[in-house]
């Protein structure tokens, strides 16, 4: 290997640690944590009624997950408690391939996936880019760089089983139907 290879391989393993330091990892776990506090603040209003007949109690553990780049965190874990089972949500993480978090619900029969989406996207979307040289990769996110990004918008939708995932949007009537089937089979 002549030293003019070594420095452009050095030079390569210098410039994506630098693009990976752009990304404020802190606020990305800190907006994670807050997206899973939302969500379980919606699934405790839907079970509102239930809670307060005294049907099912709520409450939360902290656990904790290390992920790459954001590293080791606590966030909450909440159980719904009834009087013969248990209804565990737990979070998987922030980085999920595809998605933008992922919040298990399991109970003693199944499990449904939750995971925070593009509002728009109704099934995974991944991209994968093959460069034939490190200077077409350049110009490429260099391009990618340039281009103006517009905000997206990040919703909780349940996926349905591979191999042919889809994405329904979250809401009340549904949730109600998959906790069913979680506690019911």
């Amino acid at each position: 290997m002549t030293n003019e290879n070594l420095e452009k391989i050095l030079q390569s393993k210098k410039e994506k640690k630098q693009a990976e330091g752009s990304i404020d990892w802190q606020a990305r776990r800190d907006e994670w944590i807050q997206c899973v506090n939302n969500f379980y603040g919606q699934i405790k209003s839907w079970l509102n009624s239930y809670i307060k007949k005294d049907l099912i109690k709520i409450k939360t553990i902290k656990i904790e997950i290390t992920e790459q780049y954001i590293g080791a965190y606590v966030i909450d874990r909440m159980i719904i408690e009834m009087p013969d089972e248990k209804v565990f949500f737990t979070p998987i993480g922030a980085l999920i391939i595809g998605a933008h978090g992922r919040i298990d619900m399991q109970g003693n029969r199944s499990v449904a996936r939750f995971l925070l989406v593009e509002k728009k996207s109704d099934q995974p979307h991944i991209e994968v880019k093959i460069y034939s040289s490190e200077d077409e990769r350049k110009k490429d996110e260099e391009k990618t760089r340039q281009q103006v990004k517009t905000p997206v918008e990040y919703v909780w939708k349940f996926a349905t089983p591979p191999p042919r995932i889809k994405y329904i949007e979250l809401n009340e009537d549904l949730f109600s139907d998959l906790f069913s089937q979680v506690i019911n089979g």
